[in-house]
């Protein structure tokens, strides 16, 4: 896939997640062709009731954390250094609010060294004497419906239960 191809499915995306312009089904195809890993899923699990705003919260200090350990530099304005890239989707559970993340690593990273630092920073996150922070990733069966599933509250719509859909980049 050439790069002008690469960037064109990564605009797609981000104007997907930001706008919500498109269904379910393009948006898994958006998801496939990009560069953002799919074959691998990664789910951030709070294990509590809070609201998803609250999760959200936590998520973006966790993307500051990741890109401020692996480069400092890559968070001023402009940077010219490539930053790890969350695409999430929230989801509210009873006892377990959760984040289907789809992780978007540069090349000079390793995909496992990122996800491990971010099972330790979460951890971080949590202030309670046992903490119960989880991030949980293995290998996705089936690209196509595990792309399906975690979009599966995703909604066109600009309603309140429509706001899970967010991109810390």
């Amino acid at each position: 896939m050439t790069l002008n191809k690469v960037c064109y499915f990564i605009n797609t995306l981000k104007k997907v997640i930001t706008k919500r312009t498109m269904n379910k089904e393009q948006l898994k195809n958006a998801l496939i062709n990009s560069k953002v890993n799919t074959l691998e899923y990664v789910v951030a699990s709070l294990r509590m009731n809070k609201p998803i705003k609250y999760l959200i919260k936590k998520l973006d200090t966790l993307n500051y954390a990741i890109n401020y350990k692996l480069n400092r530099y890559s968070l001023k304005k402009n940077s010219k250094f490539p930053r790890v890239e969350f695409y999430c989707f929230n989801q509210y559970a009873k006892n377990n609010t959760h984040s289907h993340i789809y992780v978007s690593v540069p090349s000079c990273y390793e995909y496992e060294d990122v996800i491990n630092l971010m099972k330790r920073e979460f951890i971080k996150l949590d202030h309670r004497k046992k903490p119960k922070f989880d991030i949980h990733n293995d290998d996705a069966r089936n690209e196509d419906y595990y792309a399906i599933y975690s979009a599966r509250q995703f909604k066109n719509d600009n309603s309140i239960k429509s706001q899970n859909t967010f991109t810390f980049n």
